[in-house]
């Protein structure tokens, strides 16, 4: 054991994060249900942020509408803040919800909030999780709350496929797969819309994960413009063109260009 108290473990340093303590807040409302009672309760979220001193901004999509990734992606491409807070609640939040993932943002990629559950209810909760952590590695019990905080950074990283509600697994499976760090803390209980089918998301990530964004296209240019004017002549051995003026715009190239490639003996 190293004598020195501030030695930390290789693997732990690769888990560390700058702290972002004053960081300002996207508020993005998932709201397949309808965008009224949403934007109240983003409101509220905006109004709870004040008062911890953050800046925030909100926005209300609805991704039973455009799906569930197009809808992220219109909430992401607004804003720059650098922490980003997903939602789908149905109820108001309280500070109860709010600061345990601000507080574990510091340290931390992306933070869920784990609502408590007993008896059969966590017992089909942790059967439920199984599958999402035997096949994508995905180390969250409640893999669909609707308290959810991010790094802008760490969410941007790679594109969304998912149309269904899976974008909330799918998006904790990449964030593993790329080795960014995810801590699940304990909230109050919220309500939040029932989960619907999503197999075929589900295969989709399974056997065609789209890990990169799309690379732009290439810029196509136009064809090279002449060195020498329309109305100018080729340049004579002493580079001088028609008009017996020396033509400083053009060198001429080295002989060294036109030997032929020499081998190596």
């Amino acid at each position: 054991m190293p004598e020195n108290q501030d030695w930390i473990h290789p693997l732990d340093a690769m888990n560390l994060r700058d702290p972002l303590p004053d960081a300002a807040v996207r508020v993005v409302m998932m709201a397949p249900g309808g965008a009224e009672k949403a934007e109240e309760i983003g409101e509220g979220i905006v109004r709870l942020l004040g008062q911890r001193g953050r800046k925030a901004s909100m926005i209300v999509v609805r991704p039973d509408v455009h799906g569930w990734n197009v809808a992220l992606d219109q909430a992401m491409a607004e804003g720059d803040e650098p922490l980003v807070l997903v939602s789908t609640a149905t109820t108001p939040w309280a500070a109860g919800h709010l600061d345990p993932i601000l507080k574990a943002i510091d340290g931390r990629d992306h933070v869920i909030g784990r609502r408590p559950r007993r008896g059969i209810t966590a017992l089909l909760r942790w059967v439920a999780m199984l599958p999402t952590w035997a096949i994508f590695a995905v180390p969250v019990l409640d893999r669909f709350s609707p308290v959810r905080l991010h790094r802008r950074a760490a969410i941007a990283k790679f594109p969304y496929q998912s149309a269904t509600r899976f974008l909330e697994v799918e998006i904790l499976a990449k964030a593993t797969f790329f080795v960014q760090t995810i801590e699940e803390v304990a909230v109050p209980d919220l309500e939040s819309p029932e989960v619907g089918p999503m197999g075929h998301d589900l295969q989709a990530l399974f056997r065609h994960p789209v890990l990169t964004h799309p690379k732009p296209a290439p810029v196509e240019l136009g064809p090279a413009e002449s060195l020498e004017s329309p109305g100018e002549g080729a340049d004579g051995p002493g580079a001088e063109d028609e008009q017996g003026h020396p033509n400083n715009a053009v060198a001429q190239p080295s002989p060294l260009q036109h030997d032929p490639a020499q081998g190596l003996e």
